[in-house]
C-alpha cells in the first residue's frame, strides 16, 4: 500500500485532495467503472458478430449476447453480466447431450440435438419455430434431418442435422481480453477524477 503526504499551504488543493480522497470510493466511481467495461464487453461481442456471423437472421448469437450484457456492481465490487444462453458453453467448452425432456414438437422424449444447417432458413432457429410447417425425418448418408418438404412433397430439403450430441472446445476469445476490461476501467477512472477537478 502507498500512502501519499502532501504538504501544501494552498486550501483549494487540500480540499481538492479531500474530495478526491472519499470520491474515489464513491459509489458512483465504482458505477463508472462497472459500465465501462460492460461498454468494452458489448463492443467485443459486436465485433465477434461483424467477423463470424454467417447465417441468414439479422440478428446473430454474438449480436443477442450484446444486448444481453448488465452492468452491475455492490459494496465495492463492479460486475458485468451476460445472462446470454449459451456464451458459457463457447467460453469454458463442453459437452451437450438431448435432454430427455418431451418435445413440444413430436410429444416425444428428445433424444437427438438439432443443429441448423448453415446457410439454410433454419440458422438462428430451433425446430419449434418451425411449427405448424410439417418437417419430416430425413435419412442422409451419415445423419438424419429433419426436412421440409418441397415441390411435390417427395424431396425433403434438410434444416436440422439430428446428432446424438456436440462436443465443443473453450474459446476464451469470446470475452474481452483482462487488459482491455483494465483500459476501460483506467479510462472511466480517469475521466471520474477530471470531472471532480473540474466540478461535476
Amino acid at each position: 500500500m502507498l500512502d501519499l503526504i502532501v504538504n501544501t499551504d494552498s486550501g483549494e488543493l487540500a480540499e481538492l485532495l479531500a474530495r478526491l480522497s472519499g470520491e474515489v470510493k464513491s459509489k458512483d466511481l465504482i458505477e463508472d467503472v462497472s459500465e465501462a467495461a460492460a461498454d468494452a464487453t458489448r463492443e467485443h461481442l459486436r465485433g465477434l458478430s461483424a467477423k463470424r456471423h454467417r447465417g441468414v437472421t439479422a440478428k446473430s448469437f454474438y449480436l443477442r449476447a450484446a444486448d444481453s450484457v448488465v452492468a452491475d456492481y455492490s459494496g465495492d465490487d463492479a460486475r458485468v453480466e451476460i445472462p446470454h444462453t449459451g456464451l458459457a458453453l463457447r467460453y469454458y467448452g463442453g459437452r451437450v447431450e438431448p435432454s430427455g425432456k418431451v418435445s413440444l414438437i413430436t410429444g416425444k422424449p428428445i433424444r437427438h440435438l438439432a443443429i441448423p444447417r448453415k446457410g439454410s432458413e433454419a440458422e438462428g432457429k430451433t425446430p419449434y419455430d418451425f411449427k405448424g410447417q410439417d418437417l419430416e425425418l430425413g435419412f442422409g448418408k451419415k445423419s438424419l434431418y429433419l426436412g421440409k418438404p418441397e415441390g411435390d412433397g417427395k424431396k425433403l430439403t434438410p434444416l436440422f442435422w439430428l446428432v446424438e450430441k456436440s462436443d465443443h472446445e473453450a474459446d476464451k476469445s469470446v470475452l474481452p481480453s483482462d487488459d482491455t476490461l483494465a483500459d476501460a476501467a483506467e479510462a472511466a477512472i480517469d475521466e471520474h477524477i477530471q470531472e471532480i477537478i473540474h466540478g461535476r
